[in-house]
């Protein structure tokens, strides 16, 4: 098992890409819905971007850095 300390700085600034993708649904509930992809390279989250708009749907691609929180602050998250 790899120490937490050790993922810590392995994951602390690491880039990656989300990908949210509205539809709209019809039935019980009117409101769109969005579903959210997270992607580890830029040309996998490009494709799931280009594949909901050939399906007519609309998706957008955001960059986001990521930040681990320590003990104290994901007590304070949950």
């Amino acid at each position: 098992m790899i120490p937490s300390s050790t993922l810590t700085r392995l994951v602390d600034g690491a880039l990656v890409t989300v990908v949210t993708v509205t539809q709209i649904r019809r039935r019980d509930n009117p409101g769109p819905v969005y579903r959210r992809s997270i992607h580890l390279s830029l040309s996998a989250a490009q494709r799931a971007v280009e594949r909901a708009h050939q399906r007519g749907l609309y998706a957008e691609l955001m960059v986001c850095r990521l930040q681990p929180l320590g003990p104290a602050e994901h007590r304070e998250a949950a």
